[in-house]
């Protein structure tokens, strides 16, 4: 059996598009993550495109390389109080304590 997964990802599209009518006009996703990260860049920009047929505006705040714990947990509240819902694309960058950056996030935004 040959599974046709780009078919059931635009079938779960037209049916969130519906579901979407039911909300907010204007909702945000923030997305927490780590700069300079290829594979993570990609798929935030997939995340960006099925959102845009969503209509949802995601916010981005990347981390650089020289980021400390205490700038991620910043970013993850200003993403938390903006945001309808918010994702840590992981990896961060390496001195970043991950584990306090998941514990910090609001379970009602955590997507």
């Amino acid at each position: 059996m040959i599974i046709d997964g780009k078919k059931i990802a635009d079938e779960l599209v037209e049916i969130l598009a519906l579901e979407r009518t039911q909300l907010p006009p204007v909702l945000r996703l923030g997305v927490l993550m780590g700069a300079g990260d290829d594979a993570s860049g990609s798929f935030v920009k997939i995340k960006e495109r099925v959102a845009d047929k969503l209509r949802v505006v995601v916010v981005r705040e990347p981390l650089d390389a020289s980021s400390a714990t205490s700038q991620a947990l910043r970013a993850l509240e200003r993403l938390a109080k903006n945001c309808a819902g918010v994702i840590v694309q992981l990896p961060l960058p390496p001195q970043i304590d991950i584990n306090a950056v998941l514990a910090a996030m609001p379970p009602e935004k955590d997507v």
